[in-house]
């Protein structure tokens, strides 16, 4: 395995490893929100979140899709980050999403489950 693939390996196993993120998106008047999400990542290192459409964040990528995310908050100082644009995925993906995030996430028994509502 070469150096590259060995620190995509260590990335991916990271982003895997943990289940909350802290993206940030851009508010009306270019001024930057930030909002922990729950979210999952496949092999593509392509990352899925959900959220309501009533929401800031929602209302921010709608308008501008730009986003930077942070795993990682301690208490170790590891962290991976990123920046990238964000697409929305309606029904139907939206059926497979939801079914991934509640497996691999094992929020059923939290308080935030169901964490958002379908329409």
């Amino acid at each position: 395995m070469n150096q590259h693939n060995g620190i995509k390996r260590i990335a991916f196993d990271f982003l895997k490893s943990h289940k909350t993120a802290v993206i940030a998106t851009t508010a009306m008047g270019e001024a930057p929100q930030a909002s922990t999400i729950y979210y999952i990542v496949d092999n593509d290192f392509s990352i899925y979140f959900l959220t309501g459409k009533e929401t800031r964040k929602f209302k921010n990528l709608e308008r501008d899709n730009r986003i930077a995310f942070v795993v990682g908050t301690g208490p170790e100082v590891a962290t991976s980050q990123g920046v990238g644009r964000v697409t929305l995925l309606k029904h139907p993906y939206t059926d497979d999403l939801v079914m991934r995030m509640s497996e691999n996430l094992d929020l059923k028994e939290s308080q935030y489950w169901p964490f958002f509502k379908l329409p």
